[in-house]
């Protein structure tokens, strides 16, 4: 589900290729996907995303869901941090562990099941997002926490240039959706420039690109 289009690819060096294969080597079902992510350097950025997050402070023993997975980089930066209960999920089969369903519909999962969902760029697909939310709040624990990750309203060309996108989102409209279902809930403005992460002042105050929302149930 992500946004693939003038991603800027880069020169890989030998050792960064033998990285590659190694990758293939542990976990044959992201073949498919280990080169592309090297080529455009996206499993870097999301290792520092989740690294920014706090997500590899996290017990390794948390059972997470990766939803709307894609090609599995959130997926696979967890388990190469030794995350040992990580699951996936997508509407189509990206690679061996994902489990496929229809996001509009009841998830295939029992409730009260994970401790963290990380959900980036997926509910601006969705067109019935108080199900898609009531869902994610059913399927986590009490005390779990979902992080949700999307272009916000403001930055038109986030939005309105993919025309599989159902709902653009405030940050007063985002939070209004996670507060109807989760006890505690913030939704803030962030820019997804790794650098700019060293200088909180500059996420939160006039780079309106991305909105980072996080609820705990």
């Amino acid at each position: 589900m992500c946004n693939i289009e003038n991603e800027k690819v880069i020169t890989l060096t030998e050792e960064e290729m033998g990285e590659c294969e190694e990758g293939v080597r542990k976990d044959p079902s992201m073949a498919k996907y280990s080169s592309y992510n090297k080529l455009t350097g996206h499993d870097k950025y999301i290792h520092s995303l989740l690294k920014y997050l706090g997500v590899f402070d996290l017990i390794n023993d948390l059972h997470i869901l990766d939803l709307g997975c894609g090609s599995g980089m959130v997926y696979n930066e967890l388990k190469k941090e030794g995350f040992r209960n990580v699951s996936a999920c997508d509407i189509n089969k990206t690679f061996e562990d994902v489990k496929v369903f229809d996001f509009e519909k009841r998830f295939n999962y029992p409730s009260d099941s994970f401790d963290l969902i990380i959900c980036f760029d997926v509910i601006e697909h969705i067109k019935d997002n108080l199900h898609f939310i009531s869902e994610i709040h059913r399927i986590l624990k009490p005390g779990g926490e979902v992080i949700i990750l999307t272009g916000a309203a403001e930055d038109f060309s986030v939005f309105y240039t993919s025309f599989t996108h159902y709902h653009p989102y405030t940050k007063a409209s985002l939070n209004e959706g996670l507060k109807l279902f989760f006890r505690a809930s913030k939704v803030e403005y962030f820019k997804a420039i790794p650098i700019l992460w060293r200088f909180g002042c500059f996420i939160n105050t006039g780079l309106k690109y991305n909105l980072l929302g996080r609820a705990i149930k």
